[in-house]
């Protein structure tokens, strides 16, 4: 179906079925986007405003609100700015597109862009808190992956209310791509099983800090990546029989790998299973 629509695309092209010269559109005037967007910038700067003097400069020493626990004020922070990001994107690129020049209009929208960054920040935020009680997991990573994505699109947008030339169809692609690449070939598992490990002689101490039999089952569900600092020396110290399993599961994919089939991650966690046997 994809090779048959490339072709009658190609062939549309061929038989120049779309007109080589398109009428520049009337733009409308910008006083109604103004008037909405304006609005639309008072409610921003109090909620900012609110998040600086509560969230940042308020609780410097790491507290939560009072009724909050750590995941709901996490998640609520996170779905909540994932919305207004893209209802922010929305109006942004529909100002730039239907109506006229306005400097005013251009102010209003830096504004709102400028809010979202905060709102973004202010996330981050939360979601660090979280890691620090509850440490790492994949989806942790990728929601902080997440909002590094929204900062660089949001950065995007404020070339492109100041410079109505930039490409930010293409750079929106391009940061996606990139970003994409980065996390596929950072090797999440081995940073989540870093962080967790080295976090151990912290929860040991505290008996409610830690449940370590939660910890070792997520420690064993991780992929290769994670074999070099869980079977090393300074990972965990005392093994479980989540652990063991995952070890005969990591011996077992190292001993599949062939010349067609070969991966690095197995290969070394065949190499960090062999020295933990020649340690001893």
């Amino acid at each position: 179906i994809a090779f048959w629509c490339f072709y009658s695309f190609i062939a549309m092209l061929n038989r120049r079925a779309l007109r080589e010269e398109c009428g520049e559109r009337k733009k409308q005037e910008p006083i109604l986007a103004v008037t909405v967007t304006g609005v639309l910038a008072v409610i921003y700067v109090i909620f900012c405003s609110i998040q600086v003097g509560c969230l940042f400069l308020g609780r410097v020493k790491g507290s939560l609100p009072d009724g909050y626990t750590y995941a709901s004020y996490a998640r609520e922070g996170f779905f909540q700015l994932l919305w207004v990001c893209i209802i922010n994107l929305a109006i942004v690129l529909t100002c730039l597109s239907l109506f006229g020049e306005s400097r005013v209009l251009k102010g209003l929208l830096a504004l709102i862009s400028m809010c979202t960054c905060i709102l973004a920040a202010s996330s981050a935020y939360r979601m660090i808190l979280y890691i620090s009680v509850y440490k790492l997991t994949f989806l942790r990573i990728l929601v902080l992956w997440a909002l590094g994505v929204i900062g660089l699109m949001l950065a995007g947008i404020f070339l492109r209310i100041f410079h109505p030339a930039f490409p930010l169809l293409r750079y929106q692609t391009a940061v996606v791509t990139v970003c994409y690449l980065f996390l596929a070939f950072a090797k999440p598992d081995y940073w989540i099983a870093s962080y967790n490990c080295s976090l151990t002689a912290e929860f040991e101490e505290n008996e409610d800090g830690w449940r370590y039999s939660e910890d070792y089952h997520y420690l064993s569900s991780l992929s290769a990546d994670a074999a070099p600092v869980l079977l090393s020396e300074e990972g965990i110290t005392g093994f479980s029989e989540e652990l063991e399993g995952y070890c005969r599961r990591m011996e077992d994919k190292a001993n599949s790998c062939g010349i067609r089939s070969f991966n690095l991650s197995r290969y070394l966690a065949g190499k960090a299973l062999e020295n933990r046997e020649g340690n001893g």
